[in-house]
């Protein structure tokens, strides 16, 4: 192999080491008051691989105060597509009082309105979900003669794909009594978040019963489904019970569809899967905490976050068994793809380093042999300059003798 095709197989390594260790973002991230990302060319394609995160500033680090009337819109890739609104942490927030912001389910944004927000405004909600495939945002100045502080507007929004594998709820405080729909997706819930998901809020108590409706938007030939999969051993320090039932509100037997005791219920310790009958458009599930102790979102002392993850989808056919087939082979690929990925990147690097060590072996023996040759020359010209010399010293010689000879 020569030196330039070592080097060319070196860099081709060197990117492969790139890519597996840390992977092509999902997740891009947009600024309203950025020139490039709004107006007339701000048109945004969502597909259930990538994510838009929306904020406010384009360089908070510079101080800077530059506002702008800023639009943009967000498009399902798929025809019959629908996009999601969620808010993250911090909430949002306009302390300047002539600035506004508009979410529409749509095109225009004069109707279907998901909210209009201005001056000590927010919004309730942690997603909302569009009947359309589309979402147009809006921000503006209300009035031209007061200039407006970027800075006075706090924003976290993301902008995802109904199918997007990043939708989450969380059983404890504001997705609470909410509605989520389902068409042709799935949803991770989990019983809370970590103290470091919530930061720029104060404490606040998880609610002792957090209930939220789970809707089927799609055909009846699907059946609202979940898998429980414990994250390790369960934390029951707080005493919960999770419900899936017809109705909010309401323990009746009959009223219960499936539960799980953390506590009592062996089925706590193991990853199983329940369906509803496929006439079934809606449920409702609760987390229900009976510890009289409270438990706060900035404290992990009671029920420890995320002990478990619940996947709500729905599901074609409901087959449970084949849920949850389906379910295992995407966690052990997704286990496999972690642990083939950090093993990869030592491998790599070895491989790297290993090809560097040829690299400079292969060039230094190279080095060798051109001097080595460049020495022979030398040598040679050496020896036949000696043997001119010797010769013309033999035929000095040879006269001399001749001449005192006669």
């Amino acid at each position: 192999m020569s030196k330039s095709n070592l080097q060319l197989t070196l860099w081709l390594v060197f990117a492969v080491f790139l890519h597996t260790s840390f992977g092509t973002s999902e997740i891009h991230t947009l600024y309203m008051n950025s020139y490039k990302m709004c107006g007339d060319k701000a048109n945004y394609d969502v597909t259930k691989d990538v994510v838009y995160r929306v904020k406010a500033d384009v360089s908070p680090e510079t101080a800077t105060n530059v506002f702008k009337s800023c639009e943009m819109t967000f498009n399902a890739e798929e025809t019959q597509g629908r996009l999601c609104l969620v808010q993250d942490y911090p909430r949002m927030k306009f302390a300047a009082k002539n600035a506004k912001l508009v979410a529409a389910d749509g095109l225009d944004i004069n109707h279907n309105q998901i909210f209009s927000i201005g001056y000590a405004g927010h919004w309730d909600f942690t997603e909302k979900c569009t009947k359309s495939r589309y979402i147009t945002l809006y921000m503006s100045n209300s009035n031209q003669d007061m200039p407006v502080d970027i800075t006075d507007i706090t924003l976290n929004l993301r902008v995802m794909n109904i199918g997007s594998g990043s939708r989450r709820i969380d059983m404890a405080y504001d997705s609470c009594e909410k509605t989520f729909d389902l068409y042709h997706s799935e949803i991770n819930v989990y019983n809370r978040q970590s103290p470091e998901d919530v930061k720029g809020r104060e404490a606040i108590g998880l609610k002792r019963r957090c209930q939220v409706t789970v809707k089927r938007l799609s055909a009846s030939d699907r059946n609202i489904c979940i898998v429980y999969i414990p994250q390790g051993k369960p934390d029951c320090s707080s005493g919960w019970t999770f419900y899936v039932l017809k109705e909010r509100n309401s323990f009746a037997e009959d009223n219960i569809l499936y539960k799980i005791d953390c506590k009592n219920d062996l089925n706590a310790l193991q990853t199983h899967a329940w369906c509803a009958p496929n006439t079934t458009n809606q449920v409702t599930l609760l987390h229900r905490r009976t510890t009289k102790e409270l438990v706060w979102s900035n404290n992990t002392k009671l029920e420890q976050p995320e002990t478990y993850r619940i996947l709500v989808s729905d599901f074609p056919g409901g087959n449970v068994r084949e849920l949850l087939r389906k379910t295992e082979a995407q966690l052990a690929a997704q286990s496999g793809s972690d642990s083939a990925g950090f093993s990869m990147w030592w491998v790599l690097l070895a491989v790297g380093v290993g090809l560097l060590v040829i690299i400079a072996g292969f060039a230094y023996f190279s080095r060798r042999r051109r001097c080595g040759r460049g020495g022979r020359k030398k040598r040679s010209r050496d020896s036949e300059a000696t043997d001119r010399e010797s010769s013309i010293a033999n035929r000095d010689g040879e006269e001399e003798e001749e001449e005192d000879e006669e």
